[in-house]
């Protein structure tokens, strides 16, 4: 596949052009992502490939971008959370995430872009007011594994069309 061609290439163009922090992450078998990454690597598919904790404060260029995509031709797409778009996501992983969300919002859960996990959840993302920065928080209910997860400052989330 052709760096030109690579769908996550043009989707972090897009989002940078949204005004979010794209991010090339490793690719979910490893492939061209050398050895130390996957020495080092425990989210195959999930974690950024360079040094990324600066694009909570600034976006990267568009000749970062096509530099990333360049070096992994296959490495997915994903953007900063906080930082310069105020971006925050909801991580809904199961029915018990789901239904506290919908009870904690009286449900009314504002529309928004949102888009379904490989592992059955959903993540719906928002944007904040200038100056609120929401950290990261995990909930679990009834002794359950997490069911839900806000995706604040300090974190990043895989987006579209990341295998």
């Amino acid at each position: 596949m052709s760096t030109t061609n690579s769908p996550c290439l043009i989707a972090a163009l897009d989002y940078l052009a949204l005004g979010y922090s794209p991010l090339a992450l490793c690719t979910p078998d490893h492939s061209n992502m050398g050895d130390k990454h996957r020495s080092l690597c425990t989210n195959p598919g999930k974690a950024p490939v360079t040094e990324w904790k600066a694009y909570q404060q600034h976006q990267p260029q568009e000749t970062e971008i096509q530099t990333w995509f360049k070096r992994y031709k296959c490495a997915n797409v994903g953007i900063v959370m906080g930082g310069p778009a105020r971006i925050i996501g909801l991580d809904i992983d199961d029915e018990s995430g789901s239904k506290k969300l919908l009870e904690w919002s009286k449900g009314n859960i504002p529309q928004s872009l949102a888009f379904s996990t490989p592992s059955g959840g959903h993540r719906i993302l928002y944007q904040l007011p200038i100056n609120i920065e929401i950290p990261i928080k995990s909930f679990s209910f009834n002794g359950q594994k997490e069911s839900l997860r806000i995706l604040g400052r300090g974190s990043q989330t895989v987006m579209p069309p990341s295998q």
